[in-house]
């Protein structure tokens, strides 16, 4: 069993759950009830209730699923003051005991399924010296249990001495494919073959650096096609107004918050480089004091902490200060979903690290969240930004509709859990 079979596993059992909760504690279930349950499940997603990392811990379960009750129980009391949903005090206990239940079922679930998860062992093709930098990249992440049981360039008799002990073959050097194929159809029709490129992506949810120099004109081509669509050029627009209207109240009491505790501007602008390295004007609730006239060297958030006003902490600790941009979004400088948009002189200074395939990150509109913003951390260092463009590249190849609806889904997770908030 696989560990995204697990996840799927997990969900199941939560909806067979809720349905049977359901219908015991309001013995009846009706449409609008249904919608309630449904609510509940998609914010159990949105608070990443089942990632593998939260499934291992009861403290996480619980937290998580709570948190998603109180959610739930505040969208629904809206609904109820705008005679949308009558919100009773059954609905109340039907949220809170589904949040207990559902924490202790998906803990004893994964760990009781997790025993039937085996390390899956691959043959690679290719020369170890070659393609064991990316093997490693796979076994050093604990949640896909990986490992290799041998490399084959290409041996026959080799490749099915070690096919017994292992779960199939990944494809490294790609002009052995037909071969490997022919004899797989022949011989390993129960065994899977997979091409190297497509299983890291897959399992990681990244594109190492090293796995793009090695497929270098494979990827330059697929960054490099037409991602924009008018289906996410409308989802920008719908979710930008939306977020506008639900949240004005918080953007007059943050303006009145800054102008009290140090006086104008309310609006931080900043120059951003954008899609293809266009420069625009991105705009952000200020956080911070004002720069002396003699400061203007670019800095890590980590490298101003002096300078953060007291409001400044709140609003950036759970990114309200990023509220403005959607004035971005809809202007057309931005997306809701894509690559952080870095300070100019921060771009300049990256595009001259060299610091490989950084400039294929800026063929996408640069977003007020994205796959990086959401999977990993602010970069601090050189270092960092190369790592977290892996996760950028990961996005720009395989950006799509229901990838970007993904990422909003699960975007209030860290926003509530201030992962990545500086």
């Amino acid at each position: 069993m696989e560990n995204q079979k697990l996840k799927i596993l997990v969900f199941l059992i939560d909806l067979v759950a809720l349905n049977v909760m359901s219908k015991f504690v309001l013995k009846t279930l009706s449409l609008s009830e249904a919608v309630y349950l449904l609510f509940f499940l998609l914010i159990l997603y949105s608070l990443r209730v089942y990632d593998l990392d939260n499934l291992k811990s009861f403290k996480a379960q619980l937290s998580r699923t709570i948190l998603s009750s109180v959610l739930l129980m505040v969208i629904f009391s809206f609904f109820d003051l705008i005679r949308i949903f009558n919100f009773t005090s059954e609905h109340v206990w039907l949220a809170l005991s589904i949040a207990v239940v559902v924490a202790i079922a998906n803990t004893i679930t994964f760990y009781t399924l997790k025993r039937f998860i085996k390390p899956q062992k691959y043959i690679i093709i290719g020369k170890e010296e070659e393609y064991s930098k990316i093997a490693e990249e796979l076994a050093n992440d604990q949640n896909l249990m990986f490992g290799v049981s041998g490399y084959v360039n290409p041996d026959l008799s080799q490749l099915r001495a070690l096919m017994p002990m292992s779960s199939g073959v990944l494809i490294g050097n790609l002009k052995f494919a037909k071969m490997i194929e022919k004899e797989f159809n022949a011989n390993y029709s129960n065994k899977k073959i997979e091409y190297l490129p497509d299983f890291v992506e897959q399992r990681l949810k990244r594109i190492p650096l090293s796995l793009i120099e090695k497929y270098e004109q494979y990827y330059i081509l697929e960054f490099s096609k037409p991602k924009d669509t008018l289906a996410i050029r409308l989802l920008d627009i719908f979710v930008s107004i939306v977020a506008i209207i639900l949240t004005s109240p918080l953007w007059l009491i943050i303006a009145l918050a800054i102008l009290i505790e140090d006086g104008r501007p309310v609006i931080f602008k900043q120059k951003r480089a954008g899609k293809d390295g266009k420069l625009f004007t991105m705009y952000k609730f200020r956080s911070m004091k004002n720069l002396p006239q003699n400061d203007s060297q670019p800095k890590y958030p980590d490298q101003e902490k002096d300078r953060i006003l007291k409001v400044g902490k709140i609003i950036r600790k759970y990114r309200l200060d990023e509220l403005p941009q959607l004035i971005n979004v809809l202007k057309g400088d931005m997306s809701i979903v894509g690559p952080r948009p870095e300070q100019k002189e921060l771009h300049e200074i990256y595009s001259n690290a060299n610091i490989p395939y950084y400039e294929y990150r800026l063929k996408v509109k640069p977003g007020i969240t994205g796959w990086a913003q959401i999977a990993y951390q602010y970069s601090s260092s050189i270092d960092e930004a190369a790592k977290k463009l892996e996760y950028d590249l990961w996005y720009v190849k395989n950006k799509s509709f229901w990838l970007n609806v993904k990422i909003i889904l699960k975007t209030p997770e860290t926003m509530l859990f201030k992962r990545g908030a500086k």
